[in-house]
C-alpha cells in the first residue's frame, strides 16, 4: 500500500483529503504543520507527499527544496498545492505536480495513479 503524507493547516481539508485518500487504497498520515516533519518524514517513509505551500506562519516552499536536497536517495512524488496560482515557484522549488485550489479530486487521484 502507498503512504501518503498530506501536509496542510486547514482540518477540514485535511479531514477530507485523508477520507479520500484512504477509499482509493492509500495509507494516509496527515499534519498541520513543518514542526518535526524532516525527522517524521525519514521515519514514515511516504511515497507521495501533498503539501500546502502557504501554512500558516511556514513555507512550504521550503519543505520541498529541503527535501529535494537532503532526500536525494529516496524518491518521493511532490504534489503542492495552493489558493494562489504558484506552479512556477512550486515547479522550481522541486515539486513534481501543482494544485490550485480549488480543485477537483479527481485531478489530484490521477497524479497519484499517473506516479504509482
Amino acid at each position: 500500500m502507498k503512504k501518503v503524507l498530506v501536509v496542510e493547516d486547514d482540518q477540514l481539508m485535511r479531514d477530507l483529503l485523508e477520507t479520500l485518500l484512504g477509499l482509493e487504497g492509500y495509507q494516509v498520515t496527515t499534519a498541520a504543520d513543518l514542526d518535526g516533519i524532516e525527522k517524521f518524514i525519514d521515519n514514515y517513509q511516504p511515497d507521495f507527499l501533498l503539501v500546502d505551500i502557504n501554512l500558516q506562519g511556514q513555507s512550504g516552499l521550503k519543505l520541498i527544496k529541503q527535501i529535494r536536497a537532503n532526500w536525494q536517495k529516496r524518491r518521493m512524488i511532490i504534489i503542492a498545492q495552493s489558493g494562489m496560482d504558484e506552479k512556477e515557484l512550486a515547479l522550481r522549488s522541486g515539486a513534481d505536480a501543482f494544485l490550485l485550489k480549488p480543485y477537483e479530486s479527481n485531478e489530484l487521484i490521477r497524479i497519484l495513479k499517473e506516479n504509482d
